[in-house]
């Protein structure tokens, strides 16, 4: 299941949401920040843009694919379902 789904059913965000609604979580914005030096990056230069890939998904570092954050929201799923 994808990350912004995941997101969606733990009530992160509503099921009609925009990008900016998106934008605003704090999964989001520790994403952007952390992606700069996850273990998994490669950064490579495409005509002077920077462009950060990810080697564990062998593609371009995404936000609704990240095993990092996937892992991140699944641990805070199995912590709230103990209260």
């Amino acid at each position: 299941m994808s990350n912004i789904l995941k997101l969606v059913r733990i009530g992160f965000l509503p099921p009609n949401f925009k990008d900016e609604d998106l934008k605003k979580t704090i999964y989001y914005k520790i994403w952007e920040a952390f992606r700069e030096n996850c273990q998994f990056n490669e950064i490579e230069r495409r005509n002077g843009k920077p462009i950060i890939l990810c080697r564990r998904l062998n593609s371009e570092c995404d936000f609704n694919s990240c095993p990092i954050l996937e892992k991140a929201i699944q641990n805070y799923e199995k912590t709230t379902k103990s209260f």
